[in-house]
C-alpha cells in the first residue's frame, strides 16, 4: 500500500475502496491501512456510526461505533489490541456482521 501524501495522516498508510455504492445504496467507505498483521484496514461511516474492518481473511461492519474509537484505532501502535478491548469485547454495544 502506498504512503499517503499530506500531513493529516500522521504517516499512516491508506488505500481507498472503489468509488461507487454499497448494496444498501450508501457511499463506499474509505479504508485506511494499518500496520497490524491481522487488521489490514479500517474505515468509518459517521452517518451510520459504522466501523468497517478489513482483516486478513474477511471484512466486518460494526454498528454504533463512536467516531473517537475510529480515530484512536488509526493512531495506536497496536490497533488489534485496542480494537479487541474497545469493540470486540463488547458485542452487546457494537454488533457486527460479516460483509465480505
Amino acid at each position: 500500500l502506498p504512503s499517503s501524501a499530506g500531513g493529516d495522516d500522521h504517516g499512516l498508510v491508506h488505500r481507498v475502496v472503489p468509488v461507487g455504492r454499497r448494496n444498501d445504496g450508501s457511499p463506499q467507505i474509505k479504508l485506511y491501512g494499518l500496520t497490524d498483521k491481522n487488521m489490514i484496514a479500517v474505515g468509518y461511516d459517521p452517518v451510520k456510526a459504522e466501523l468497517l474492518v478489513q482483516f486478513r481473511n474477511a471484512q466486518y461492519a460494526y454498528a454504533n461505533i463512536p467516531e473517537n474509537i475510529f480515530v484512536t484505532l488509526r493512531k495506536v501502535p497496536y490497533p488489534n489490541n485496542y480494537f479487541t478491548r474497545a469493540v470486540k469485547n463488547h458485542p452487546e454495544l457494537y454488533p457486527c456482521k460479516k460483509v465480505a
